[in-house]
């Protein structure tokens, strides 16, 4: 499934960044997304926060300061698409809240937190849209790759495993955002300030690369995975329901 906006931008680097860079396939539009959503909401905070550390910055200053990049690419991304995306709000909202709070209690860990309550509210939304007509990764992953909507609203009407896959994948995405909720706030309100950052980023990597297995499992087990990224598969081949 190709993600990561969302995931795409799936916390930035939730939201967009793993719609934009989950999934087995995405042509150069997605991938130059996925960097730029890799670079804007992973490496330069990351960069940032440190740099500023080392330059003798306390903690809060770096931390407001290296939130400034995702805060800044959400609001470009909404001037140039002349919508506000939901994902891009829940990042702005995030980043004030943050700044917010820090203010108040002058703690740090007001702001390490902050792409927790990003998490949150993706899984939940993703569980949600199990109820949904289709669920949230399958119209993600559709949305992302226009030229396979063709097959892929094909093979949704009439083949049930297809279904059942998006649905499982969908599952584990919304089961995987809560947990990583979990371990976002208990890194935050327990481990040195300093190391928060660095193994917050780590585990953005590691769940997204880590939920490349089930996602690709899971459509390869549907038997589409030929179908939809396969630039030479037969299309018209006999697929045949299955229920």
């Amino acid at each position: 499934m190709t993600a990561t906006r969302a995931i795409v931008r799936a916390r930035s680097a939730w939201h967009g960044t793993r719609l934009a860079v989950l999934g087995p396939a995405g042509g150069p539009p997605v991938r130059r997304r996925a960097l730029r959503a890799l670079l804007l909401d992973l490496a330069a905070p990351l960069a940032a926060y440190y740099a500023l550390r080392a330059a003798g910055a306390p903690d809060v200053v770096a931390l407001a300061l290296g939130a400034v990049p995702p805060a800044v690419s959400a609001v470009l991304t909404a001037v140039r698409e002349r919508r506000a995306e939901p994902v891009a709000l829940l990042v702005l909202a995030a980043v004030v809240l943050g700044l917010v709070a820090t203010a108040i209690t002058g703690d740090p860990r007001e702001l390490l937190v902050r792409h927790a309550w990003l998490s949150l509210p993706f899984g939940l939304w993703l569980l949600v849209s199990l109820r949904a007509a289709q669920p949230f990764c399958f119209a993600a992953t559709r949305m992302l790759l226009p030229h396979r909507a063709a097959v892929m609203d094909e093979l949704w009407a009439r083949d049930a495993a297809f279904r059942r896959a998006w649905r499982l994948i969908t599952a584990v995405w919304g089961a995987a955002m809560l947990t990583d909720t979990a371990l976002r706030v208990l890194m935050a309100s327990t481990l040195p300030v300093p190391v928060v950052p660095a193994l917050d980023t780590a585990l953005t990597v590691t769940t997204v690369l880590a939920l490349q297995v089930p996602t690709h499992l899971l459509l390869r087990r549907s038997g589409c995975w030929d179908l939809l990224f396969r630039p030479h598969a037969h299309r018209g081949a006999d697929h045949g329901s299955r229920h």
